[in-house]
């Protein structure tokens, strides 16, 4: 599962704290987040975009998100639809020689899921 994104304030924080050369252990501790969950994840979009403090605090909320994660994903809504779990119990139950990777694919076919 992918880790949430950091709220603005802690990002705008962020990024006046790298200006400041400090370790990531110490940024970490600053802003109370995980090395490696919730700061490398974020660093390193930080350092690309190349923003200062003072510059991070004037940009938008949407206009600095969008220059550290870029632009969001079109996802197609309802694109997926969950596997029904009670019917592959039962074609793994019905058939000896039915494997899960044989209804993966049938599933697959059906609605073009990515593997």
């Amino acid at each position: 599962m992918p880790n949430e994104r950091i709220s603005m304030l802690k990002l705008k924080q962020l990024i006046g704290l790298q200006a400041s050369n400090l370790s990531v252990r110490a940024l970490a501790r600053a802003l109370g987040l995980s090395i490696g969950g919730g700061l490398k994840v974020t660093c390193g979009p930080c350092a690309r975009v190349g923003s200062e403090a003072a510059e991070a605090e004037t940009l938008s909320e949407v206009e600095l998100e969008r220059r550290v994660f870029g632009a969001a994903p079109a996802v197609k809504p309802g694109a997926l639809e969950a596997p029904d779990c009670t019917w592959i119990h039962g074609e793994l139950k019905r058939h000896r020689h039915v494997t899960l990777q044989l209804l993966w694919e049938e599933y697959a076919g059906r609605y073009g899921a990515a593997a």
